[in-house]
């Protein structure tokens, strides 16, 4: 991802309208990579979607004050899953 970011920075490919972000990586964490897009100029004015299986208060609010824009705990069945596209849905109505 931080090789992505470093390409869309140097306007080798387009910036992305959103960005949906895991904190529980494997190799970087999300909290890097989220403090990393909110340092870049190109990214600053990106959402950036935290979807988490995490719900402990503490991640929400490392990812708030790192810049995230908004943050959905993973749903655990099917049907609270495919709704989780509308609540995504409406964080892009809002930041067009």
């Amino acid at each position: 991802m931080l090789r992505y970011v470093e390409r869309i920075e140097a306007r080798e490919v387009a910036c992305p309208d959103i960005v949906l972000l895991d904190l529980n990586l494997p190799k970087v964490k999300g909290h890097a990579i989220l403090t990393r897009l909110r340092a870049s100029p190109v990214f600053r004015q990106v959402p950036v979607v935290i979807v988490s299986s995490s719900n402990d208060p503490r991640d929400r609010e490392n990812a708030a004050r790192s810049g995230a824009t908004h943050y959905f705990c993973k749903p655990n069945d099917y049907d609270h899953f495919m709704r989780l596209g509308e609540g995504i849905k409406s964080v892009i109505s809002r930041n067009p």
